[in-house]
C-alpha cells in the first residue's frame, strides 16, 4: 500500500504508472480510460467491451503492408485462424501469421510467427496454419524460429507457409514469398509457387507432379509432356501436306476450341482456374511468345485456390482431339468421329461430358471411364509408369 489515505476513501483512485500516460475519468458506476496504449488510444468505458475493430480498423489494417491482399474483413477475435476467402477476395484470420498465445496480444510488440507448433497451431487440424512448416527456418525480429525473415516494418518475407508453397498433398515444398512491404510482385505468379505446372519442376526446391509431366506421352516438339496443352500437341497429321501446326486454324493441332481441347490447369481444376492460357508456361511460350492471360490473375474462385487441399473439378465439356485413333483402336462407344479420319478439319469428340462426380475418385486419386485415356482407369500417382501408347492404341 503506497497511500493509506486513498485505500478506504470510497473512491476508485486510478493513477498512471511511472513512465506511462493515460487519463481516467471517474464515475461511481464505472469510469473510462483514454490515451492508453493497451486500448490503442481508444476510450474504454468500464463495464463495456471493446472489439477488434476498436483497435484494428479494416481501413488501417489493409493499408499496412500486404494486409490488403490477405484480409478482406475486420478480425472477429484473437486467435482467429479461419479462412473466410470469398470468390473474389482472400481473407485469412490474424492467427495464420500472428501467435496463438494471447500473452502476445497487446504486449507492445508486433509478434509474427507462422510455425505451426506455436501455441495451439499444431492442433488446428484442417486450418491453413496446420500445413505450415513445424521446423521453419529464418528468424523474425521479434519472435524466434518462425519461417519469417527480414526486418520488422522494413522488409519481411515468409519462407515456410503453406500459402506460399507448391500446394501438393505430398512432397510439399515451401517457397519464399514476395516482400510484405515491397512493391507488387511483377514476376510469373504461377511459377513462383507451382513452377508453372505442368512441368517437371526443380526436384529439390520446386518439384512438379510426375503426372503433370508424364514421360509416356508425346508433348511439344517430341519432348515427353503428359498433360501439356492437348492430346499429343504437335506432330499430328493434317491430312494434306504433313504435320499440323499449332494455333487457331481448322487444321491446328491445338488452340482451336472447336476441334481440339486445350489441356491446361483449368481442365481439371475448373473451380479454381478459368483460363487455359498461360503467358509464361514453357509449353505455351515456345510457340506463342506471350499470351494475354495468366491464371494467377484469373483465379475463378479464391476459396479453392488456397484452401489447404488439392481441389479437383473437371471442366464440364466433351473433350475434342485432333489426335485421331486408328480405326482398329477407335472406340465408338467413347468417341464420335467428325469430318472423317485425318482429313483437313477432322477431329474426334467424346460422347460423355467430363464429370468430377462420376469420373474422379479423390480417395484413390484415379480417373475412370474418361475419353482422354480411351476409357481406361488411371491412377494419378502412377501415370508416369502405368500408361503408355498401348493404353490407347492397339499393337501396330
Amino acid at each position: 500500500m503506497t497511500n493509506a489515505a486513498t485505500h478506504s476513501n470510497r473512491f476508485y483512485d486510478v493513477t498512471a504508472k511511472t513512465g506511462t500516460t493515460f487519463s481516467y475519468s471517474y464515475n461511481a458506476s464505472g469510469g473510462s480510460c483514454s490515451s492508453i496504449s493497451c486500448h490503442f488510444n481508444n476510450t474504454a468505458q468500464w463495464g463495456t467491451t471493446l472489439t477488434c475493430v476498436n483497435c484494428h480498423s479494416l481501413a488501417a489494417l489493409q493499408a499496412n503492408g500486404a494486409h490488403g491482399k490477405h484480409v478482406a474483413q475486420a478480425p472477429a477475435f484473437y486467435n482467429f485462424t479461419a479462412n473466410h476467402s470469398t470468390v473474389g477476395s482472400y481473407d485469412f484470420g490474424c492467427s495464420n501469421c500472428h501467435p496463438q498465445d494471447s500473452l502476445d496480444h497487446a504486449n507492445g510488440a508486433v509478434n509474427v510467427t507462422i510455425n505451426k507448433t506455436n501455441t495451439g497451431g499444431g492442433g488446428l487440424v484442417g486450418t491453413l496454419r496446420s500445413r505450415n512448416s513445424a521446423t521453419a527456418d529464418g528468424l523474425a525480429a521479434t519472435d524466434g524460429p518462425s519461417g519469417i525473415y527480414g526486418t520488422t516494418k522494413v522488409s519481411v518475407r515468409c519462407s515456410a507457409s503453406y500459402c506460399h508453397s507448391n500446394g501438393y498433398a505430398a512432397n510439399l515444398r515451401y517457397m519464399v514469398s514476395p516482400d510484405w512491404y515491397g512493391p507488387a510482385y511483377a514476376g510469373d505468379k504461377c511459377a513462383m509457387c507451382h513452377g508453372n505446372s505442368p512441368n517437371a519442376g526443380d526436384p529439390v526446391n520446386q518439384p512438379g507432379s510426375p503426372a503433370h509431366y508424364s514421360n509416356n506421352f508425346l508433348g511439344f516438339s517430341n519432348v515427353s509432356g503428359g498433360h501439356v496443352i492437348g492430346i499429343h500437341t504437335n506432330n499430328i497429321f493434317n491430312g494434306a501436306s504433313g504435320l499440323a501446326i499449332v494455333g487457331n486454324t481448322p487444321i491446328g493441332s491445338h488452340g482451336n476450341a472447336g476441334t481440339s481441347s486445350t489441356i491446361s490447369c483449368n481442365m481439371c481444376h475448373y473451380a479454381t482456374v478459368i483460363s487455359s492460357a498461360n503467358d509464361s508456361n514453357k509449353a505455351c511460350v515456345k510457340c506463342h511468345g506471350s499470351l494475354p492471360k495468366n491464371p494467377a490473375e484469373l483465379i475463378a474462385d479464391k476459396r479453392f485456390h488456397i484452401s489447404g487441399s488439392v481441389d479437383v473439378a473437371f471442366m464440364p465439356v466433351k473433350v475434342k482431339s485432333k489426335a485421331q485413333l486408328r480405326e482398329a483402336s477407335y472406340d465408338k462407344t467413347l468417341w464420335s468421329r467428325q469430318a472423317g479420319y485425318k482429313t483437313p478439319g477432322a477431329y474426334d469428340a467424346a460422347f460423355k461430358t467430363f464429370s468430377t462426380a462420376t469420373q474422379w475418385d479423390g480417395a484413390t486419386k484415379s480417373c475412370s471411364n474418361i475419353a482422354c485415356h480411351n476409357g481406361k482407369s488411371v491412377k494419378w500417382s502412377e501415370t508416369g509408369g502405368q500408361t503408355s501408347c498401348l493404353s490407347c492404341h492397339d499393337t501396330l
